[in-house]
């Protein structure tokens, strides 16, 4: 990608056979290496095919970010989110609970939209995607880390030019 472009990042989730995701809020938990070389700016859309309904719009949720990267549900291999150091985390989530309507291993697409800052170097970035449901049990409209189900835990590289 070049400075100052925008790239589309397309995230598949699916549900798993026997795991009840009736209503959850889906999320997309979104690392980036350099914060001042790469960001998520742009469009942000959950189950953008209509699968599910959707296409959602998603919006940033900073206290579900800091449930989710130290979750023990949220890891790459057994290392958790906070434990990579130098990357910026953003959690991106539905406003509300989707009902899966009980389509066990239904593809959503998520659209993502990454930014190489204007002054970006020639660089490759490092980017971190997970994918997961939260559902509040508590009530209290608080994601807990107890609360979440992750999937993913994918890392790839920008090529910034």
């Amino acid at each position: 990608m070049k400075a100052g472009k925008h790239v589309t990042a397309m995230i598949g989730q699916t549900a798993e056979t026997g795991v009840s995701r009736d209503e959850l809020v889906q999320f997309l938990l979104i690392g980036l290496h350099d914060s001042n070389q790469l960001s998520v700016d742009g469009t942000r859309k959950w189950d953008v095919k209509g699968k599910l309904g959707g296409p959602k719009t998603m919006f940033a949720d900073g206290a579900l970010k800091n449930a989710a990267i130290n979750s023990d549900q949220c890891v790459i291999g057994t290392t958790k989110p906070n434990e990579i150091m130098d990357t910026i985390w953003v959690a991106l989530r539905t406003e509300k609970e989707i009902n899966d309507r009980d389509k066990a291993n239904v593809l959503t697409l998520s659209k993502v939209a990454l930014k190489a800052a204007a002054n970006a170097t020639a660089t490759q970035q490092q980017v971190y995607f997970f994918t997961g449901g939260w559902h509040d049990s508590s009530g209290d409209g608080q994601p807990q880390s107890d609360e979440l189900g992750c999937a993913g835990g994918t890392i790839t590289a920008m090529t910034i030019r």
